[in-house]
């Protein structure tokens, strides 16, 4: 779902990638590894069982824009149309909830 956190694992590196879904669109279960120069292992999709929503992702899940779209290879395109989305780098990522201020920590008994 848009706005989600995903973390896929490598099962031949044990490295692992952070996703964001930036739309709605359908994401695989298995991608090539991304997490490891030179490694050609598989990722597995952890079903968006992401426990800590703070972390930031280093990839999103986008749909691309018509001009992009144009230039994907045929079976990309049909991907595409049948509501996969693509995946990038980040190269801003979005930016995390604000951490509570002092004093609304020290009204509800925190320390400062």
């Amino acid at each position: 779902m848009k706005g989600d956190l995903n973390i896929y694992v490598c099962a031949a590196c044990r490295g692992h990638i952070v996703t964001r879904d930036r739309d709605e669109g359908t994401t695989p279960m298995f991608v090539a590894c991304r997490a490891t120069p030179l490694c050609k292992g598989t990722m597995q999709s952890s079903m968006y069982r992401v426990f800590d929503q703070t972390m930031a992702e280093g990839f999103e899940w986008y749909r691309p824009l018509p001009l992009e779209r144009a230039a994907l290879s045929e079976s990309l395109q049909h991907h595409v149309s049948l509501g996969g989305l693509l995946l990038r780098k980040v190269t801003t990522p979005a930016p995390l909830a604000a951490p509570p201020a002092a004093e609304d920590r020290l009204n509800a008994g925190g320390a400062a």
